[in-house]
């Protein structure tokens, strides 16, 4: 019931814009301490050491300079204009959601997921799994712009490059979790990339046009240097991917 409960709230708050995302993950939160007691902390995947902790800023800082270095790239190649989060209006607001939405996306999509796989197909090995919620992961970033109305802006197709893109992000995501045994480091990295990639406005330059989001995904993980970046990080994670065991509950 806690769990049902949880991706309730997170399909309903997590991308309504605003600061409706911090306000699922708040609830969240008090379901999982309501519902789990004391073991609120680990069924959520938030059992982390200090050391930990720093590791995850360090990861934030790192994620959010590289994609500060890149995107602007894609960008200037394609002609497209980008006006980062720091010098839009509504930066605060637009932090704060995304604080929520990549907080609520690896409590769900990636420690909830891979846990309730994990019990499901015990003989299904820890690289197999990573892969397989990857898959599910590109699938539904398809569907998502996919299956929206035609006259919605965001209504798009994603092309091959960008979903082998958001596919190698599950993947490396999925590794961290799986090998450190917490969503910490994911979130990291996570919210690091988005700050600059979703809270970033997107225009071409020629005709002052508002990208959609398929095109920003289309522009940015269709970009071939940061393909080539992704499914490279993908491969390593996947060599030094092999620890012990996973702490997945």
């Amino acid at each position: 019931m806690p769990n049902r409960l949880i991706i309730l709230i997170y399909l309903l708050l997590t991308y309504s814009g605003g600061l409706w995302a911090p306000l699922g993950s708040l609830i969240i939160i008090l379901i999982a301490r309501l519902s789990w007691r004391e073991q609120w902390i680990d069924r959520l995947g938030l059992r982390v050491s200090q050391t930990g902790i720093w590791l995850s800023l360090l990861a934030l800082i790192l994620a959010a300079g590289i994609a500060w270095i890149m995107i602007p790239a894609a960008c200037l190649v394609q002609g497209i204009e980008i006006t980062p989060i720091w010098e839009r209006d509504a930066r605060v607001e637009l932090a704060l959601h995304t604080l929520g939405q990549t907080f609520n996306e690896e409590i769900v999509l990636g420690w909830m997921l891979l846990a309730s796989l994990r019990r499901r197909l015990p003989r299904l090995s820890l690289p197999s799994l990573s892969i397989a919620v990857a898959l599910i992961f590109a699938g539904l970033h398809f569907t998502f712009y996919a299956v929206r109305p035609q006259e919605s802006f965001n209504n798009g197709i994603l092309c091959t490059a960008a979903l082998l893109s958001v596919f190698a992000v599950g993947v490396l995501r999925n590794n961290f979790i799986l090998g450190l045994g917490n969503i910490v480091l994911a979130w990291g990295v996570h919210l690091g990339w988005n700050l600059i990639f979703i809270d970033s406005a997107y225009q071409w330059a020629e005709t002052g046009e508002r990208l959609t989001e398929p095109e920003i995904f289309n522009a940015v993980f269709g970009y071939t240097p940061i393909v080539s970046l992704l499914v490279t990080l993908m491969g390593l994670s996947l060599l030094i991917y092999f620890l012990p065991s996973t702490k997945l509950p």
